[in-house]
């Protein structure tokens, strides 16, 4: 798919609202008016300051990137979404209807940490904050960044 050329300014907003909404669970969520909301704009601010320093040619290897990762995402969704069905149909009781839930729960849970794991690899190739935050280890707990 070509994209067609776009202003600077358009495409730094495109930019923080594909951020904002792709990494809106690492992020505090509010605005300006709620807990959070300052800091959320701070952060906003300086992705909006580390993509303006990518040239055009980087920009567009970001959002090409930046797109994969998305598509591989609507993807796992919709395997996902076909293999509950299928156990889900086949399932005779009450247990093996909850067995589904959890193995789906514990595939939702990996597929979202390995987003977030090529997310971050992909902001860091390119030199963009993170949404800093709280953060889980391994183990689930949370810790501060």
């Amino acid at each position: 798919m070509s994209l067609a050329p776009m202003s600077r300014p358009v495409l730094l907003i495109t930019a923080l609202v594909i951020l904002g909404g792709i990494q809106a669970s690492e992020a505090a969520p509010g605005d300006r008016s709620r807990p959070g909301g300052e800091r959320r704009q701070a952060m906003l601010r300086q992705q909006a300051e580390a993509i303006s320093r990518l040239n055009a040619s980087q920009r567009q290897e970001y959002f090409t990137e930046l797109e994969r990762l998305e598509q591989r995402r609507s993807r796992d969704q919709l395997q996902q979404l076909s293999e509950a069905r299928r156990c889900m149909t086949q399932a005779r009781d009450v247990t093996a209807i909850e067995t589904c839930q959890q193995a789906q729960q514990a595939l939702r849970k990996q597929q979202r940490r390995e987003l977030k794991s090529a997310m971050a690899a992909l902001r860091q190739r390119y030199g963009l904050p993170g949404w800093g935050g709280r953060q889980r280890d391994s183990q689930g707990s949370t810790r501060g960044a």
